[in-house]
């Protein structure tokens, strides 16, 4: 039959099949399941010379977590697969037909798989290459048909293949998905290279995944060394069939006297039962090391968590301490990233909605992986010369070790077996943050396990040996006394005697030993208590004496827009009404043991102090370098609460605070000997047991008072919060996005781990380069402000961690920078974390372009200082000039609105108390006809500009004179003089001529211009004592009180207008002087006063004593 005829056939078939299937992926949505197809098969169908090549899927739908394999949740990589494989795979003349089996949401009987196969074929679909099913037994089943076929069947995942014969028995099979094999080469490579030889294997049989699992590693495991036919122990236990926790707690012994590393291959709500059960048992020691399973996050595996919310779950989070997670290393590239996104995208248009929280399991990736395989191999083929339609040729390409690229997971190889190779991760229970973290990394490639960090395994410095000193049953002969076993103290008293004898030859030497060691196991070696420090107070809030010894040296408040290029214009935007920064933050100073130290503010939520803090702390203690920070502990509050890290001080404060500085000048020189002294810094921190930095900004390098550059906030990673660590998402509106601007884009799909890794600290010094180079902000430009606002910082941020291309990163202009700096930043920043160079790599190019040698970097570091001088003394010069021009403008006010001598007063910090004054006169005026020009005026500013009018008149006038203008109320004034410094009597004639003066001057004047109404003063004055003060705090005022002022008041208020109305007082003073012209009014009734003698003073030619 042609591959014509073959594909008319086989179409009908796929139809009648197809429309037989269709059912709803997401109930609660209604949405009809679609198949993905070739994007070219209709085109290339309708040609008479097409090769249509029949690609047949076994597929199971509608899981529900049950497996970890799920057609609905990878139609859409199936799609974007069959993308690909048209767009760059694919000869022109070849379609594929994709043809889709539905196996159901569990694994079923063997023969199913066989019978829809058979039905296929009698329908007329010839598959050119099988893909599925995902079932051991199906896979089975279905691999006999295809060998008598000689068709290739590609496993996806066929996990427990091998349970029943050796791989090399399955000549047309490959696997593209994870294999049990995989995993029993890693169980295999950590029982090596620990030397364990005795190891106790736990499955539940019940279960498909696992009881696979089991079999597969049994079988690897005993053949790889005879011996470990009976050293090593393989246990089941089936759910249902009687208790758990009596099946459990009989396995418990048998481990007890047999091995001290445990395997346990069941899901994650078991081994916590497991797990559970064994600490009451007691074999939750520092002794013991449990594995389990958990290849990816996925239902199928269970929740691996400590966390229940029931009566065990204190217990459960101590024994997860002894647990270990064995999983598939999981791709960070930022491919892989948007593929993802891709699936959630697409993933709608073929009946499937993907939740937000929703994880893209591996194994999705893996369909994608099956048909950009099929693709590779059918043009592997063609490029040879072979039929694509040669099956046993394809099956010889797949189990010969083929090696192909795929976009998503870059280098793949199948080994002889056709077996796809997978790095796997080793993953410890972090106490502090309750989660798993990576501990060993065990890259397929190798033979070895590689440390991630420091080692801690429960206060060890290594895992426990393979068999305790008195052996499982503890009754080896160095342990037994006269055939009996002895106690734990006698034990002890046998391994300990021999070593006295000789420790006490060498007792001088022992002393010191114990003294170190002693300083060594103090698990609180690293804390400081507040009272310790001074300028803080004892509950961690900074003293509010800003004069005191705590002094913030640096903060930032960012601002901008983003252009389409990726860089920043500034703007007016602000973020002063965001939360604070849940990183790293404040930088402070304050004396500690006599000396000076620089303060970090901790994050919020604050770590509790115990000794787990001083073990992740413990690799600090040994770094020593001239550009790295010296770490000196952490200030614990009486809460005892984490607050702040202590670090040696750096008294210019942060490289951000630096830079943003407009008074010093960075030339080249020292631009390069900051990047040396960070790249050295560096260098020597990825050597160190730290490893790598994670947490690389501008606010993480300090400048000391030479102006060297120093690292901090280095293997804090104990310190670092969730929010902190979380990737970023679109949808985080109250997250402050500046401290991901240093993050690579590998690390912003997922959590990252608090330590980072040193690929990514090499793209955050590639940030620091840029900022260094321009004096600008991450991701800004020349013209670029020093603020930007949080919606363009977030923009950036995702930006980034989409992967466009090409990739958004800071534009530095090659003009004005030397060349292989400019090519340097771009290594640092690539996209591919594997094409970034090391630090120690960086540190040669750099010295190699930059000429840098001891002598020069010393030779710039005085000019820096002598710069740095005249710089300061610039400084210090404009802001004495401008606080003395603001001192001038503020004491002006003062002056402005009380009298200068209690201005004086009060700037030469005196205080100001209430006075009595024995004599002086005060006065009070109105203006009459001012009520007619209000009320003839419609417009409110012709009525402003009148009354400034008036004030302007009488203001200049009042000025001429020994008085002090108390208050104006619109029209009327009060006036005093005598006070606040005395003048004998000079004040009444003072007043009395000021009066005559203001009489005259507004006497007739007309203050407005649409209207002529003359208006004249009336006055009143009185003499007497009266008390001063300053009244306030805010707004101080002087206000005079007593009768003095009431009386006054009185005679403007009983006056006449175009004349001054005085008391009697005023006169027997007045009377004194000459040339006054005083006429008395009589006795007449005052309000509030009664009868009173009062006078009118009418002018005056010379105001001189009488002889």
């Amino acid at each position: 039959m042609s591959n014509r005829r073959r594909h008319a056939k086989s179409n009908e078939a796929m139809m009648f099949f197809v429309n037989r299937i269709v059912f709803c992926a997401t109930p609660t949505k209604n949405a009809t399941f679609k198949y993905p197809v070739d994007p070219g098969y209709k085109e290339i169908a309708s040609n008479p010379d097409s090769i249509i090549l029949d690609v047949c899927m076994f597929i199971n739908r509608r899981t529900e977590g049950r497996l970890i394999q799920d057609f609905d949740k990878a139609a859409a990589a199936v799609y974007l697969g069959l993308e690909y494989a048209r767009t760059n795979l694919l000869p022109d003349n070849v379609a594929l037909n994709m043809v889709y089996t539905d196996m159901g949401p569990v694994c079923r009987d063997r023969t199913i798989a066989m019978n829809h196969a058979l039905r296929l074929f009698d329908r007329g679909i010839r598959c050119n290459v099988f893909i599925g099913p995902g079932c051991t037994q199906s896979a089975q089943s279905l691999y006999n048909y295809a060998f008598f076929l000689e068709v290739p069947l590609i496993g996806l995942p066929a996990d427990g293949m091998g349970t029943q014969a050796d791989m090399t028995a399955y000549p047309f099979l490959s696997r593209i998905s994870v294999t049990h094999t995989n995993t029993a080469y890693v169980i295999l490579k950590f029982i090596a290279l620990l030397n364990y030889s005795n190891a106790f294997f736990v499955a539940e049989a019940s279960d498909d995944f696992y009881s696979n699992m089991y079999k597969v590693t049994t079988t690897i495991v005993t053949n790889s060394d005879p011996k470990f036919q009976y050293s090593m122990k393989f246990k089941t236990f089936t759910l249902g069939e009687s208790h758990l926790e009596k099946q459990i707690a009989a396995i418990l012994p048998e481990i007890r006297i047999n091995a001290r590393v445990v395997f346990l291959m069941m899901t994650g709500q078991l081994v916590r039962k497991f797990l559970i059960a064994a600490a009451e048992a007691n074999m939750i020691t520092s002794e013991y090391v449990y594995l389990g399973v958990e290849l990816f996050p996925s239902l199928s595996f269970g929740a691996f968590t400590w966390k229940a919310n029931d009566s065990d779950d204190a217990v459960a989070r101590l024994a997860f301490m002894s647990l270990l997670l064995i999983s598939i290393k999981p791709e960070t590239t930022t491919a892989y990233a948007v593929f993802e996104e891709d699936v959630r995208r697409y993933s709608p248009q073929f009946g499937y909605t993907y939740e937000k929280t929703q994880p893209v399991e591996v194994v999705v990736g893996h369909f994608y992986d099956a048909i950009v395989m099929y693709g590779n191999a059918l043009k592997q083929l063609r490029s040879d010369g072979f039929n694509v339609t040669d099956h046993a040729q394809l099956a010889n390409f797949t189990q010969n070790s083929l090696t192909f690229t795929s976009p998503i997971n870059g280098l793949i190889t199948l080994d002889e077996n056709g077996d796809r190779h997978s790095d796997y991760v080793i993953s410890k229970f972090n106490e502090d943050l309750a989660r798993f973290e990576p501990f060993l990394d065990c890259p397929d490639e190798k033979n070895e396990a590689i440390l991630i960090g420091s080692f801690d395994w429960k206060e060890r410095t290594s895992f426990p040996p393979n068999e305790p000193f008195c052996g499982f049953r503890g009754d080896f002969d160095i342990c037994k006394a006269n055939g009996t076993v002895l106690s734990t103290g006698q034990k002890a008293t046998a391994v300990v005697l021999p070593v006295l004898a000789v420790i006490g030859l060498m007792a001088g030497i022992t002393i010191a030993v114990q003294r170190i060691l002693a300083t060594q196991s103090d698990p609180y070696w690293w804390r400081v208590f507040m009272h310790e420090l001074d300028g803080i107070h004892s509950n961690g809030a900074k003293s509010s004496n800003l004069t005191g010894k705590l002094s913030v040296l640096s903060s930032d408040k960012p601002e901008g827009t983003l252009d389409e290029k990726g860089s920043i214009r500034s703007t007016g935007e602000t973020i002063d009404s965001k939360p604070p920064v849940k990183v790293f933050g404040l930088l402070c100073t304050a004396m500690y043991d006599s000396n000076m130290v620089t303060l970090i503010d901790l994050p919020e939520p604050k770590v509790r102090a115990q000794p787990s803090v001083g073990r992740d702390l413990r690799p600090l203690r040994r770094i020593k370098h001239a550009n790295i920070q010296t770490f000196i502990g952490v200030a614990v509050s009486d809460e005892n609460i984490c607050t702040y890290v202590i670090g040696d001080v750096c008294q210019k404060g942060t490289l951000e605070a630096m830079l943003r500085l407009d008074t010093l000048h960075l030339d080249e020189p020292f631009k390069f000997s900051l990047i040396n002294d960070l790249v050295t810094g560096m260098t020597f921190l990825h050597s160190t047991p730290v490893v790598s930095h994670g947490n690389l900004t501008d606010l993480s390098c300090l400048i000391d008072s030479r102006f060297v550059l120093k690292i901090s906030s280095h293997g804090l990673g104990c310190f670092r919060s969730l929010e902190e660590l979380d990737a970023p998402h679109e949808h985080q509106t109250d997250r402050d996005f500046r401290p991901l601007l240093w993050r690579a884009p590998e690390l912003m799909h997922r959590p990252m781990t608090p330590q980072g890794t040193q690929k990514g600290d090499v793209f955050s010094f590639a940030i620091l380069l840029q900022q260094i180079i321009l004096i600008k902000p991450p991701y800004g430009t020349h013209a670029a402000s020093w603020s930007m606002g949080p919606s363009v910082i977030k923009d950036i941020v995702l930006e980034v961690k989409k992967g466009a291309m090409p990739p958004v990163r800071p534009r530095v202009p090659r003009l004005g920078v030397p060349g292989f700096l400019h090519d340097l930043m771009d290594e640092c920043w690539h996209e591919d974390p594997n094409q970034r160079p090391s630090f120690i790599r960086v540190q040669a190019q750099l010295r190699a372009g930059a000429g840098f040698s001891r002598q020069n970097v010393v030779d710039h570091l005085i000019k820096r200082m002598e710069q740095y001088a005249e710089t300061l003394e610039s400084t210090i010069a404009e802001t004495v000039k401008g606080f003395m021009e603001e001192k001038k403008r503020s004491e002006d006010v003062l002056y402005s609105i009380l009298p200068r001598f209690v201005a004086q007063m009060i700037n030469s910090g005196t205080t100001i108390l209430p006075e009595t004054y024995s004599s002086t006169t005060v006065y009070f005026s109105h203006l009459d006809g001012w009520a007619n020009i209000i009320a003839m005026t419609r417009n409110p500013l012709e009525l402003t500009q009148a009354l400034n009018s008036f004030y302007g008149i009488c203001d200049a006038l009042i000025e001429k004179h020994d008085v002090y203008k108390v208050e104006t109320v619109t029209d009327s004034y009060m006036i005093v003089s005598g006070l606040p410094v005395p003048n004998g009597t000079q004040h009444v004639v003072i007043v009395a001529t000021m009066s005559l003066e203001l009489l005259n001057a507004v006497k007739g004047r007309s203050f407005t211009t649409s209207f002529n109404t003359s208006c004249r003063m009336r006055i009143g004055l009185n003499s007497g004592p009266c008390v001063a003060g300053v009244i306030g705090l805010k707004l101080p005022k002087y206000c005079l009180f007593g009768d003095t002022v009431n009386t006054a008041s009185r005679m403007e208020s009983s006056g006449e207008a175009g004349k001054i109305h005085m008391s009697d007082t005023s006169y027997e003073l007045l009377r004194h002087y000459r040339n006054f012209e005083i006429e008395a009014r009589g006795t007449r009734e005052i309000k509030g006063k009664g009868l009173m003698s009062t006078y009118w003073l009418n002018g005056n030619s010379d105001a001189r004593p009488k002889k």
